[in-house]
Formats: structure tokens, sequence, C-alpha cells
């Protein structure tokens, strides 16, 4: 099941870190949209993942995340 997925990501600092962290969710089946926000040092996906999976793939690119709850 797609769900959307929030995400602050503290250790995204540049334009670079946003294309890795992009590059790295576009590189996964699961993932269909991803938007990733620098000045926020946000990342918003969707994705037939748990938030742990997306989590777990942001981390083997090199980037802490944590979940946004409402």
């Amino acid at each position: 099941m797609v769900q959307p997925i929030q995400l602050s990501v503290p250790s995204m600092k540049c334009d670079g870190c946003a294309t890795a962290i992009a590059d790295a969710l576009k590189a996964s089946a699961f993932v269909q949209v991803i938007e990733v926000t620098l000045e926020n040092k946000e990342v918003s996906v969707s994705a037939d993942a748990s938030s742990a999976t997306i989590i777990k793939l942001l981390a083997s690119a090199g980037f802490e995340a944590q979940q946004i709850t409402a």
C-alpha cells in the first residue's frame, strides 16, 4: 500500500546532499514520489514501504532521518 511519509533530515546541508538523498530514493523500486526541501531539511515521499525502510535506505546513503509525526 502506497503511503505518504514525511521525514526530517538534519544532516542535509547543501544541494549536493539533497541530490544524493533524491538519487538514493529514486534508486529504490518502492519509492514513487519524492520531494526534497533543503530549506526545511525535510523529505516527503510516497512509497510502498514503511517509514523504517525509508529511514534505513537514507542511512545507507549516509543520512540520518527521523519521521515527522502530525
